[in-house]
């Protein structure tokens, strides 16, 4: 099988994968589909041509590539190769079609990147002790340190929809949810909870942010709306949610999770994707093990990762009414040029 590197996404018409059931794909907003394959515990990553073709390209990553991010309308990667999940390994950073090397961000001990929609700034975790917080943008991608409180202990870096940046800081007795200024100062706090309680996965919706409150004891986690920085949280929902499914549409206004009721269920794979608030049309208000899911930029099509009896496979659905596509691959996302 012909691999194209990474760096220059070729697509190359009618390349076929044995065992691959796939429906054409709607052009749309031009955005192209890209999956995980496994087999002889080798992972490698695949896109879909944007113009709906049977005809896949293999991104040339290298086998101990991990946590890949792609911008899904910025022409923007990053993926952390080494370590499988982050620890003792490099953050490298591409711009596929752009014909440069991959760009090493850090050379160890990254965890929890995050990449901005655009693909103009990424955020990460440094360090062994994971409280170096670093934040790199274009072109120069130069990283550099944000001015945070002494003593903080940065985690769940998120990007915001007006591009700031959201961030967990640990604090002796407390953790807050903050909200980053450009110059990496901290703007405003947006919530904060005292004793072993933690925050995790903030994600800013239409005119609010959403924040996940994990108490230390294992009782289910809550997730909160909150209005405005230092408004009064709403409880939305409450359960075990699979780690890092949490995700709106791209205009905001469709919320969803993998999350069940019990933690067993979800560290079993068995828990399913559950909508918070109005769902999306063209799905079913409630869809069993589900692995996560990523919508296109423009919100028309939702690609979902499903696990059954050892069998991974992502389906494809359309806005509306429609049947979905079944494409063979797990951890779902899109790329996008424009």
């Amino acid at each position: 099988m012909m691999r194209c590197p990474f760096a220059c996404f070729v697509l190359l018409s009618g390349l076929a994968l044995g065992g691959c059931q796939s429906a054409p794909a709607e052009a749309g907003d031009g955005a192209a589909l890209v999956v995980a394959r496994r087999a002889d515990d080798r992972q490698t990553w695949w896109l879909q041509e944007p113009a709906g073709l049977r005809a896949w390209t293999e991104l040339g990553l290298p086998e101990t590539a991990g946590n890949l991010q792609l911008a899904p309308a910025g022409g923007t990667a990053v993926a952390t190769v080494g370590a499988a999940a982050g620890g003792r390994a490099e953050l490298r950073l591409w711009q596929p079609g752009g014909g440069a090397a991959p760009r090493v961000l850090a050379a160890e001990w990254v965890w929890d990147s995050a990449l901005r929609a655009d693909g103009a700034a990424v955020a990460w975790i440094e360090g062994a002790d994971r409280r170096r917080l670093r934040i790199a943008r274009a072109p120069d991608w130069r990283p550099a340190d944000p001015a945070l409180p002494g003593g903080a202990e940065p985690a769940a870096p998120r990007w915001g929809r007006a591009g700031e940046l959201l961030a967990v800081l640990r604090e002796a007795g407390r953790s807050r949810l903050v909200a980053l200024a450009p110059d990496g100062t901290v703007a405003a706090t947006w919530y904060q909870v005292s004793g072993d309680v933690r925050l995790a996965e903030p994600l800013a919706v239409a005119g609010a942010v959403l924040v996940l409150e994990a108490p230390a004891d294992g009782a289910p986690r809550r997730l909160l709306r909150l209005a405005a920085a230092g408004a009064a949280p709403t409880v939305l929902a409450a359960g075990y949610f699979a780690e890092g499914t949490l995700r709106a549409s791209p205009d905001g206004k469709a919320v969803a999770a993998v999350w069940h009721e019990s933690l067993a269920a979800v560290q079993r794979r068995e828990a399913g994707l559950r909508w918070i608030g109005p769902g999306w049309a063209g799905l079913p208000g409630e869809l069993p093990r589900v692995t996560g899911f990523a919508w296109s930029p423009d919100g028309r099509r939702l690609a979902v990762g499903r696990h059954e009896a050892g069998r991974d496979w992502v389906e494809l659905y359309p806005a509306g009414a429609g049947a979905a596509a079944e494409i063979l691959g797990s951890s779902p996302q899109w790329w996008s040029s424009r």
